[in-house]
C-alpha cells in the first residue's frame, strides 16, 4: 500500500466516524424533542410522570429487611464456593486438553 492511499483510507475512516458521531447527535436531539411533544400535547395517560428521586413514589414501596451476619456470609460463601468450583472445572479441562498452564490455548 502507498502512503497516498493510507492516507485516504484514515481520512475516509475519519470522515465517517465524525459523521456518525453527528448522525447520533441529531437523533438524540430528535428522539428528545418528539418526547417533549409528547409529553406536552396531553398523549399521556398520566399527567405526573413520577422521577426516580420522588419522595411519595419510595414511600410506597415497601422496605427490604437487612439480612443478618449469618445469612451475608452464607451467600458470600456459596458465591467463592462456586468460584473456585469452576476455576477448578477450568484448571482440569485445560489439563485434559493438555496445554501447559502458560500456553495460550488453541
Amino acid at each position: 500500500a502507498t502512503p497516498a492511499s493510507e492516507f485516504l483510507a484514515w481520512a475516509l475512516q475519519t470522515l465517517v466516524i465524525g459523521l456518525e458521531l453527528v448522525r447520533r447527535c441529531f437523533w438524540a436531539v430528535l428522539r428528545l424533542e418528539a418526547e417533549h411533544l409528547y409529553n406536552t400535547e396531553g398523549f399521556r395517560r398520566i399527567d405526573n410522570v413520577p422521577m426516580h428521586f420522588d419522595r411519595k413514589a419510595q414511600e410506597e414501596r415497601p422496605e427490604l429487611e437487612p439480612k443478618s451476619r449469618v445469612q451475608l456470609l452464607l451467600e458470600l460463601g456459596s458465591y467463592l464456593l462456586l468460584l473456585a468450583a469452576l476455576a477448578t472445572l477450568s484448571a482440569v479441562t485445560r489439563g485434559l486438553e493438555g496445554g501447559s498452564p502458560g500456553s495460550p490455548s488453541p
